[in-house]
């Protein structure tokens, strides 16, 4: 987290707890994962923090897990000295036959398919306020051909040209932040369906 600069259960790629259980061979029935920041003074400071919410609760007190992993590092996040806090806990599934089909995650399709909405969403926004600025930026060019030295008009053009600049660094910011956001997606989407084609792959096989 410190080192890709965010703070969530997901990573700016997508990849999350399960994911990097998987990688390092780590068969599991349950997963779960408990995240934090601040400043902490004790190990104590951070356990606290989290029973003091029932999700976190939840996990810590789970009679269901046997295993848990848990790292504080203390780090910059966006120019602010913090510690990052993880637990991850887990109860590892039996061994199971290399010929065992696992079908793709319905949680990262489901996630996949809410960013798809939120980013059409945004898109929406971005061609309306598009709109709105084309049509604001032709009434300049006209504002700007009849205000021949009248100071009240020129006041009133500059009073629209600082809007329509400030509405434009509003739009360029939420470009910029769709683009982040479908380039994460984009990288989902791959996840899957190369989670897909390897399910396939294997139902041939049987």
């Amino acid at each position: 987290m410190i080192e890709k600069q965010y703070f969530a259960h997901f990573s700016p790629t997508g990849r999350q707890a399960s994911d990097m259980a998987q990688s390092v061979g780590y068969q599991y029935k349950i997963l779960a994962e408990n995240i934090g920041s601040g400043d902490f003074y004790t190990n104590k400071n951070i356990v606290d923090g989290w029973m003091q919410s029932s999700g976190h609760r939840r996990n810590i007190l789970s009679p269901e897990v046997e295993e848990i992993g848990a790292a504080v590092l203390k780090g910059r996040m966006n120019g602010t000295e913090t510690y990052i806090s993880v637990q991850i806990f887990g109860l590892q599934s039996p061994p199971v036959s290399q010929r065992t089909c696992i079908a793709p995650s319905k949680n990262l399709l489901n996630d996949i398919e809410l960013r798809k909405a939120e980013i059409e969403s945004l898109n929406d926004q971005l061609h309306s306020i598009k709109q709105e600025l084309d049509a604001e930026n032709e009434s300049i060019e006209t504002d700007q051909k009849y205000t021949y030295g009248d100071s009240q008009k020129i006041h009133k053009l500059n009073v629209k040209i600082s809007a329509y600049n400030e509405k434009s660094r509003w739009y360029n910011r939420l470009v910029a932040d769709t683009q982040g956001k479908s380039a994460v997606l984009e990288s989902m989407v791959n996840r899957y369906n190369k989670m897909l084609q390897m399910y396939n792959d294997c139902r041939a096989s049987n």
